[in-house]
């Protein structure tokens, strides 16, 4: 029997506290770094399937190329994939392509899908910095970076 007085059937209804506590947690996809984690003064994140190795802005374009580099701001992920770019430098270029790319590194727009986009070296410089070079056919980075041309 169904009640007309409003109190008695609010107080089967959930609070607004107790829907959410339902809800199921919001998890991102594998490999997709969530909007809370990212640095404001960065703009790309390089990640695996598991961990982010690291963050850049990818201020070197190198247009004819398709390529950038950047200075990265490394995370909890590169520990685990520093040792595969060391073999770059010790000049083991088979096993180093093929351990790279068995890495699934990707590159991360501000927090958006992978873009189209082939991570090719981490390196470090003599000083410490940390630099990534990037293979980007994404026409979002090239437009992004694009300058006015003089039509004179």
């Amino acid at each position: 029997m169904r009640s007309d007085d409003p109190d008695d059937n609010d107080a089967a209804a959930p609070l607004p506290d107790e829907k959410m506590a339902r809800l199921p947690p919001v998890r991102l996809p594998p490999g997709v770094v969530g909007a809370a984690e990212w640095p404001p003064s960065m703009r790309y994140a390089i990640v695996t399937r598991y961990a982010i190795v690291g963050y850049t802005n990818l201020e070197f374009p190198i247009e004819w190329h398709r390529r950038a580099a950047g200075f990265m701001k490394t995370d909890a992920g590169f520990a685990t994939v520093q040792r595969v770019f060391r073999l770059y430098w010790e000049e083991r270029l088979e096993r180093y392509v093929a351990e790279r790319d068995a890495l699934g590194l990707t590159l991360q727009d501000g927090g958006t899908l992978p873009m189209a986009a082939r991570i090719e070296l981490i390196s470090q410089w003599p000083d410490g910095r940390i630099v990534v070079h990037v293979a980007i056919e994404d026409e979002r980075y090239w437009r992004r970076i694009a300058r006015p041309r003089d039509v004179n």
